[in-house]
């Protein structure tokens, strides 16, 4: 079977990491696959990018702004803070996906003015849909946090802080039904959480949903030895580590900057923390640095797993303090590394955090809660080096990528043996 892979990038972000490890693991498992991108950066002949460099810098530099024209023109007082997309502009779809000639088509990521909900009506290959957020199923959003205009037809949106019904939210949401009404699409969503929401949806509720955990390379994300982690990353030896960190680790709203600093103080008033340092990923140090209480170092943004492999056995716990994730790899990637992990009981995040087994699952933002589940973890050693070897247990048991290429090779199986079912009985 030939499966085409579309994504806006290749491995700039979480997104665009996890469909290119899912489209190696497939190569890997003598799987035709190929994958294409808006943004090229790695040197793979089976990754397929824009026509030159200069498209692909035309693309970064003005097709994106342009695709944003609209919610910056029609809704200026929208909430900056929560990503947007309108999905205006796109590339000849079609075209490029008949060069490749797939069997099947796997879509990922694709906004960012790369792909227009009406391209996918020209697709005349079965199609799988993996969910990477919300976008695909409301009018724009890529998070929902507690809206549900989703599960209706959008419009009045709290995103772009409008009042009226036929906003830029329902007029998407209009795009998209009429686009996708009678294409056949079977959608995966990365945790149960995401797959209730796509159910509850006006927009894919009447689609085939599966559920596929994403899976990494537990052979690349395995524990160092923290002493030997600590010494590469001059990070102090006689110190108990803290971890977190995003793409945009201070700055995103939906990852909860916010409910980490709330928290942090309340850490603070405990003896067992006076030897507590904390240790920032995915963040440069901001010129102004917010006050913390404890000594901060930030490593800056990782582009390669080794380094964060070295981050994650460097701490004796991870905090991941998002309000919402689809999934959370990072997560998965820490407990491999046999750091345990300490978070909200909340969206994606209770497929993977095993309550009081492989890490701590607080309240839903309940920052006393948190801090206690940080201390809970930090305070005994001997309960550390246990939630430590569960927390590599648990992911080799259920998140490694091989467990992942063996379900979407059974899926794509099935699709492929209907479509021929179809097409041999003319429907």
């Amino acid at each position: 079977m030939r499966i085409l892979h579309i994504n806006s990038s290749d491995i700039v972000g979480g997104a665009a990491r996890g469909t290119y490890w899912l489209h190696r693991g497939l190569l890997g498992a003598g799987v035709d696959s190929r994958l294409m991108v808006a943004l090229r950066q790695v040197d793979d002949p089976e990754v397929l990018g824009l026509k030159s460099r200069i498209y692909n810098w035309l693309w970064r530099s003005i097709v994106c702004k342009f695709d944003q024209l609209p919610q910056m023109l029609l809704n200026r007082s929208r909430n900056r803070d929560i990503p947007f997309s309108s999905a205006f502009l796109g590339t000849r779809l079609k075209s490029r996906v008949n060069d490749v000639a797939p069997d099947l088509v796997n879509l990922h990521w694709i906004c960012d003015a790369f792909v227009r909900p009406e391209s996918l009506r020209r697709i005349r290959k079965p199609i799988v849909w993996t969910l990477r957020d919300v976008w695909s199923f409301s009018g724009g959003c890529h998070v929902k946090f507690d809206c549900k205009r989703y599960t209706e037809r959008c419009g009045k949106c709290p995103v772009l802080r409008s009042k009226r019904e036929l906003d830029l939210s329902r007029i998407i949401w209009l795009r998209k039904q009429r686009a996708w009404r009678d294409i056949q699409m079977t959608i995966v969503a990365p945790s149960r959480w995401m797959a209730d929401c796509a159910k509850a949806s006006s927009l894919l509720g009447h689609k085939r949903i599966e559920m596929i955990h994403h899976g990494i390379d537990e052979t690349i994300f395995a524990p160092i030895d923290g002493k030997i982690a600590r010494h590469i990353l001059g990070l102090p030896h006689n110190k108990k580590l803290l971890l977190f960190g995003t793409l945009n680790a201070l700055g995103d709203y939906r990852k909860g900057f916010d409910l980490l600093k709330a928290t942090l103080p309340l850490v603070k008033e405990h003896e067992a923390t006076s030897h507590l340092e904390i240790v920032v990923i995915g963040a440069q140090k901001p010129q102004n640095e917010p006050s913390l209480g404890f000594r901060t170092t930030y490593l800056g943004t990782f582009h390669d797993d080794v380094a964060l492999r070295l981050a994650y056995s460097a701490a004796g716990v991870m905090v991941v303090h998002s309000r919402e994730e689809a999934f959370c790899k990072s997560a998965v990637e820490a407990l491999a590394c046999g750091t345990p992990v300490v978070s909200f009981d909340t969206t994606g995040l209770r497929d993977i955090v095993e309550h009081e087994v492989c890490g701590y699952r607080a309240a839903c933002f309940d920052v006393e809660n948190l801090a206690n589940g940080i201390l809970w973890v930090l305070e005994d050693a001997e309960r550390r080096r246990m939630l430590s070897k569960n927390a590599r247990q648990r992911v080799v048991d259920s998140f490694t990528l091989k467990l992942q290429v063996q379900r979407y090779i059974d899926l794509y199986s099935e699709l492929l043996e209907e479509s021929e079912m179809g097409r041999g009985s003319g429907q």
